[in-house]
């Protein structure tokens, strides 16, 4: 017949063939379906490491804060010690509290650089 195609040899699929190749349609499906699940297993390998090293990483991030926190409690405390003596109780927490804020204000400004 002439037409579309017609210089193509013609190739019928057989029950329980598969593309033409021989081989049961079954057997195609069933190695597909054990490569998906080779590949899903190794992305929650690889998604489980990664979620494990951004775990240790924020927790280590947060004990770090928490540490540079109390350092600057105690650094502040100790500024409101040594001035207590000599400008009073009430100037020496005015002191302390705006050298708090001062730190504090420089933190929120680099914070918001690098999150720009």
């Amino acid at each position: 017949p002439l037409g579309l195609g017609a210089d193509r040899p013609r190739h019928r699929l057989h029950p329980g063939q598969a593309h033409g190749h021989g081989r049961p349609a079954l057997n195609s499906l069933a190695e597909l379906l054990i490569a998906f699940t080779d590949l899903l297993e190794a992305e929650a390998r690889a998604l489980r490491r990664g979620t494990v090293k951004t775990a240790s990483g924020v927790a280590l991030a947060g004990l770090a804060a928490l540490s540079a926190a109390v350092g600057l409690g105690f650094l502040l405390w100790a500024l409101f010690a040594a001035m207590a003596a000599t400008v009073g109780m009430a100037g020496a927490a005015g002191i302390t509290g705006t050298a708090g804020l001062i730190v504090a204000g420089v933190l929120a400004w680099i914070a918001g650089r690098i999150s720009r």
